[in-house]
């Protein structure tokens, strides 16, 4: 009896889970880059998030291992549609342009998925010059 509850629960969590999204994209990007719970998560708050931690002129080292640190994984083949890794990054030009992406976790009903990149670019020298970041929706 009390096994058939804790199936009835365990299910009931699952939709819900599946439903609602237990692991957001806006959820995963407040956790990379210290956005409090209060505050809004847009394109604009999140490049003043990403410029707290990461501010310019730093090397593209430091960027990496704070993206690593923070749980956004290297993709090691993003021209073939990646690894369906939902927090990654990747270089778009070697020593010049990086991108970390960010996206929502699958959910069983869902119409629209948001998701942002974050592109980070680097002078000659190596320093970081500018961060831009871009929000999108996909789906129906």
């Amino acid at each position: 009896m009390r096994a058939r509850l804790y199936v009835k629960i365990g299910i009931a969590l699952l939709v819900a889970c599946s439903i609602v999204g237990c692991d957001s994209g806006e959820r995963r990007v407040r956790r990379h880059f210290a956005i409090q719970i209060g505050e809004r998560v847009d394109s604009t708050t999140i490049r003043a998030a990403v410029l707290r931690v990461l501010p310019l002129g730093t090397s593209p080292d430091r960027v990496v291992a704070y993206l690593e640190r923070n749980g956004i994984q290297h993709d090691t083949a993003p021209a073939f549609g990646g690894r369906g890794l939902l927090s990654a990054y990747y270089w778009h030009r070697p020593g010049r342009e990086l991108v970390a992406h960010v996206s929502d976790g699958p959910r069983l009903i869902q119409f629209v998925r948001w998701s942002v990149n974050i592109g980070f670019e680097f002078d000659p020298n190596g320093y970081l010059v500018g961060v831009g970041v871009h929000e999108g929706l996909t789906g129906l």
